[in-house]
Parts: structure tokens; sequence; C-alpha cells
């Protein structure tokens, strides 16, 4: 009998209110939302807001609905991976029309009411995404990610993080496909050892 997906268990305790396992979920997800936050700000948002910043957004509109993300075939990991990249992404191009129409407000400023009357895992995300930031893990996956040429990391953020088809990468990036996943697959392993072994597997199966 497979094992239970270990994300599907702690999102169950961390919607129930329990803290060790919410920090458990930022820990985990955050070094690869914050290698996500860093291809988009430095492109469109430089000076304007820190990839943190994005980061932690991210996590406050997620994990006020982490109750409603359902697992597929058992695993919830590729799923909420899926979501999250989603949700930075939307909250990117949110405050990249913010940015164009007025100034935005200072990097790391948490302006959103809901933080005040919202349940205690949004309460405590502020605080819990800060330590994920600056944790051994988010060092290691970030000097690997760093290590990377800035194709194979636009390619592993395009690819692996936000799942871009590869007809779609390789027509942005002017590359074949074969070229492609060839070097996709090399930055997945330059990042195993330092990812839990699901993580890296439901990239895989981008």
């Amino acid at each position: 009998m497979d094992s239970p997906d270990p994300t599907t268990l702690h999102v169950k305790r961390a919607v129930s209110g329990e803290s060790e396992s919410l920090e458990w979920i930022v820990r985990r997800f955050s070094p690869l939302l914050l290698a996500q936050a860093r291809y988009r700000v430095e492109r469109h948002l430089q000076g304007v807001h820190e990839p943190e910043d994005l980061v932690q957004r991210t996590w406050l509109v997620a994990l006020d609905r982490l109750d409603r993300i359902e697992p597929k075939g058992g695993r919830l990991t590729p799923v909420l991976l899926r979501y999250l990249s989603s949700t930075l992404l939307q909250t990117y191009r949110n405050l990249r029309r913010a940015a164009a129409s007025r100034p935005a407000p200072a990097a790391g400023a948490m302006n959103d009411s809901r933080s005040l009357s919202a349940p205690d895992p949004v309460r405590e995300a502020t605080g819990v995404v800060s330590r994920a930031l600056r944790s051994e893990t988010r060092d290691a996956v970030s000097d690997a990610i760093d290590e990377m040429s800035g194709k194979d990391r636009e390619i592993l953020v395009l690819r692996g993080i936000e799942e871009m088809s590869y007809a779609v990468i390789a027509i942005k990036l002017d590359v074949s496909e074969g070229a492609l996943k060839v070097r996709y697959h090399r930055a997945l392993r330059r990042l195993r050892g330092h990812l839990p072994e699901d993580l890296v597997a439901a990239m895989e199966d981008a």
C-alpha cells in the first residue's frame, strides 16, 4: 500500500490549525516560488517590488484558500505547486498593472485588510514566510538555480513551475523542443538533493 502523500497530510493539519504543518508547507514550496518571483520581478518590477514581497503576497492569498484544494490521484503536491504558481503569476500581473498606473507601495508593505480578520493560518503567514525565506533549504535551492545559465533558469521556471508547454517555450526562446527537453531535465538533476523528491517528481510530470 502506498504511503500517504505528506503534503496532503500537512495541508489537512494546517487547515485544522496546526502551526507546525503550516510552516512545513511554506518551507517546502517557498524556494521554488522565490525562483519564479525572481524571474518575474527582474523583468518588469525591478526596483518596485522585491521577489520576497511577491512570495509573501502569494501565500496570503493561497493560505486563505488552502481548504479548497483537492488532491489528484491521491497526490496534493503537484496540485498545490500548480495552484501556488498560478497564484503568484496572477499576483505579479496585478502588481505590474498597479505599477503602471500609480506609484507602487513600498516593498514588503502588506496593506491587505484580510490579514487583520482572516483565519489563523493567514495571520501567521508573514512570520512563517519570512522564516522560510531565510532557511538553509531556500539558500541551497537558490544557489543551485543561480549556478545555472540564464536560459536554463528561464526554462526551469517556465516549464517546471509555470507549466508552460514545450512548444510555446521553444518559440519564446527560439530553441528546438528536443534541446529544450534536454536542458530542462538537466536543470532538474541539479535540484535533486536540494528539493524533496515528490516536488522534483511533480516538476518532472509537468
